[in-house]
């Protein structure tokens, strides 16, 4: 009870930070820019959007880009060795405290996802609907060429519209988002740890760039190639539509066990090294 209080409290202190106030900000005023397209076509059919937008805005290649080297810019305060946590790691031990801050990782990154969430719904005022389906505005955009004539910013994908309800692909794609979020968290903190920092934000940026490399991978290859790329498993809205008859993202239960297992074996990683590392401790950035 003791670490989940602890966790909690971590959290509350370092939500409020001011890289996540920049994040908010800039990821709200690119909704709005990525959302206006919507908008005015929900404006000429005279009909309200639906809330459901999020997992197929996750699929937008350059908002999704931009989303993650925002998280990244969040997890530059990595490994945790501001000054301040000195007095903590006294008081908690060093497994208690390490313990800690790997639940205040994955609330973080659980966080995020669902800011981006709400901050979508909010950048469709006012012409938003509250449904339990997807609402014919977007079914009809995704039928027709009205995505193509008003240059929407993400698409729609008419084969998710059939394999999951509005509920399912979103609790879906927020759970894919946070485990991918929290391992690009664990795999920077494994490499401040082991290496330095500089080492840890440079094999984050290559991942994202690693999108690039998937969506110019042939059609025939690119599940292949997207199997070792979690980063592109966010694009879960696309998983039952083929690109030029190829299915490209794993099923979601391979990308689920591997971005458990691989948060778990980073985890032990980190909790291995905290035992013996020597702090160097630092002004709070």
């Amino acid at each position: 009870m003791k670490q989940i209080y602890y966790t909690w409290r971590t959290y509350l202190n370092n939500i409020r930070h001011i890289r996540i106030i920049y994040f908010m900000i800039v990821i709200f005023i690119f909704l709005i820019r990525y959302n206006r397209p919507l908008l005015q076509y929900s404006a000429d059919m005279d009909y309200p959007v639906t809330i459901w937008v999020f997992p197929f805005l996750m699929s937008s290649f350059s908002f999704l880009t931009l989303f993650y080297f925002l998280f990244i810019y969040i997890n530059t305060d990595l490994p945790f060795m501001q000054r301040v946590q000195m007095y903590q790691i006294l008081r908690m031990g060093r497994k208690r405290w390490i313990f800690g801050q790997i639940g205040y990782l994955l609330l973080r990154s659980f966080t995020m996802v669902l800011l981006t969430f709400f901050l979508s719904v909010i950048a469709l005022l006012p012409h938003v609907e509250l449904e339990a389906g997807w609402g014919k505005l977007i079914q009809t955009a995704a039928l027709t060429g009205a995505q193509s004539e008003y240059d929407f910013q993400y698409p729609f994908f008419n084969e998710a519209f059939i394999e999951f309800t509005p509920l399912q692909l979103l609790l879906l794609t927020i759970s894919i988002c946070t485990l991918i979020l929290m391992l690009i968290s664990m795999a920077m903190l494994v490499l401040c740890l082991y290496i330095n920092r500089s080492v840890a934000v440079s094999f984050a940026v290559g991942n994202v760039v690693l999108l690039f490399m998937v969506n110019n991978t042939h059609p025939r290859m690119r599940m292949q190639v997207s199997k070792f790329v979690p980063v592109c498993w966010a694009e879960v809205a696309r998983v039952a539509t083929p690109a030029y008859g190829f299915y490209w993202l794993p099923s979601v239960s391979y990308m689920l066990t591997v971005l458990i297992i691989a948060i778990i074996i980073c985890s032990v990683l980190v909790v291995r090294k905290i035992n013996t590392i020597e702090f160097n401790w630092e002004d709070d950035l």
